[in-house]
């Protein structure tokens, strides 16, 4: 619970005022409480809590911008309309943290074209400035901040890594295909990689490399900024996260780079593709790309050859939101696993209209909320079973994280892989190291 101050209150109006712009403006004035919002929340739809329905979440932040931007807002204001209290404020961080992913899938079911997921960001922005930030996010983005990514990963302990990563491709592929490229100055590419990477899923980026290497790419990675994650973009702090997101963008300028690649990282991709260039107020000045889209050019180029009949499996493709619907990378990923596993099966409802997991907008580092994110996430179950596949692919750690957890609550026996697996796994490479 935060002091009812008026420094505390005078700074969440302040963040209110300074991080509030025209698309921002448009959502809070242009609300028809239809409800049609309701059936696109996973968080309403699998609780059926009238307070989780996003527009309920909007109103009392429509009623703030009513009463400090509108003509009548100081008669508004006179009715206690639109007032900041220690009550809404503590509301604010349950409508923003607890129960809101920010996913963006409101916006497709809005007569408006509100997306109020974005203004849950600007109501987080509110909290961050009063030091309201939940601790379990806080201490993550503390860490990223001082160690520069998000799991502590040590230098020593990435270069291992990629070290035996580098060593394992060497000899099953040979020298070209297991190079792992560090701070090479000059080359067309840096990679940036999630952290769950180095420590849990060294396989995905271990696929990475393989696909690379065999497209030929001039590619590396920088031990003075690696991790594509932007907890800053979570926690609703646009200095924060314009902060991090400029630690990658001189870090690939500083290497001669001219270009920035994501890897399979949801949030990661959209915060530095399109976040950036409105929290630095300035474009990044380097072409920022998901490996989705760049694989998907080396199979349109011919860059890489692949044989799609050695992932037998059953498979789906699970849509991250920050990817998918927040970040437009819609198609690249279907033409891939049209060639890597032909045999690929849809779920319904898909692309911009598919489910979140329920594990996004920093979720996953709140604490006391997992009962309602795998609450949440029961669609995703019933989404993923349907399909009857054996296996999901998905361009997401957070994502996969949390369909780890959704199988285990569910009894799901599914297994998740990453679409740069599936590639590294249908390579056709010629002149193999016997």
């Amino acid at each position: 619970m935060m002091s009812d101050t008026p420094e505390k209150i005078d700074k969440a109006l302040e963040a209110f005022d300074s991080n509030l712009n025209r698309r921002l403006a448009a959502f809070l004035d242009s609300c028809l409480h239809c409800g049609r919002c309701a059936d696109a929340c996973i968080f309403y739809l699998a609780s059926k809590d009238t307070s989780k329905i996003p527009a309920v979440r909007l109103r009392a932040l429509s009623n703030i911008y009513k009463s400090r931007k509108k003509p009548l807002g100081k008669v508004l204001s006179l009715f206690g309309i639109g007032k900041l209290s220690e009550d809404k404020l503590n509301k604010f961080v349950s409508a923003a943290y607890d129960s809101c992913t920010m996913c963006g899938r409101c916006e497709t079911f809005c007569t408006a074209g509100i997306n109020t997921g974005e203004v849950m960001f600007l109501a987080r922005s509110m909290l961050v400035s009063t030091g309201a930030l939940p601790a379990g996010l806080k201490r993550t983005l503390d860490l990223a901040l001082e160690s520069g990514n998000n799991m502590g990963v040590s230098k020593e302990d990435l270069l291992d890594t990629l070290e035996w990563l580098s060593e394992e491709l060497v000899d099953e592929y040979g020298e070209k295909i297991g190079e792992m490229p560090i701070d090479k100055k000059g080359a067309e590419t840096m990679y940036l990689i999630n952290p769950r990477e180095v420590k849990y899923y060294p396989l995905s980026l271990q696929a990475a490399a393989k696909v690379l290497n065999a497209a030929g790419e001039s590619w590396t990675i920088s031990t003075k900024h690696w991790d594509v994650t932007n907890y800053g973009f979570f926690a609703g702090d646009p200095e924060t996260a314009g902060k991090i997101a400029t630690r990658a963008i001189e870090a690939a300028r500083e290497l001669g780079c001219r270009r920035i690649v994501i890897s399979e990282c949801g949030h990661g991709f959209s915060s530095l593709r399109w976040g950036a260039p409105q929290w630095r107020r300035q474009a990044p000045g380097i072409e920022v790309l998901s490996i989705l889209e760049l694989m998907d050019s080396y199979l349109r180029e011919g860059r890489i050859k692949v044989d799609g009949s050695v992932n037998k499996k059953k498979i789906t493709l699970h849509d991250p939101c920050n990817l998918v619907r927040r970040g437009g990378v819609v198609e690249p990923q279907r033409r891939i696993l049209d060639k890597v596993a032909p045999g690929w099966v849809e779920m319904h409802p898909n692309r911009q209209y598919n489910y979140c997991c329920g594990g996004g907008g920093g979720m996953r580092s709140l604490e006391g909320v997992k009962k309602e994110s795998l609450e949440a996430g029961r669609l995703k179950a019933e989404q993923i079973k349907t399909t009857g596949a054996e296996m999901v692919a998905v361009p997401c750690h957070t994502c996969i994280d949390q369909l780890e957890d959704i199988f285990k609550e569910y009894k799901l026996k599914v297994k998740t892989t990453t679409i740069s697996e599936l590639v590294a796994d249908a390579l056709v490479l010629e002149g193999e190291k016997e």
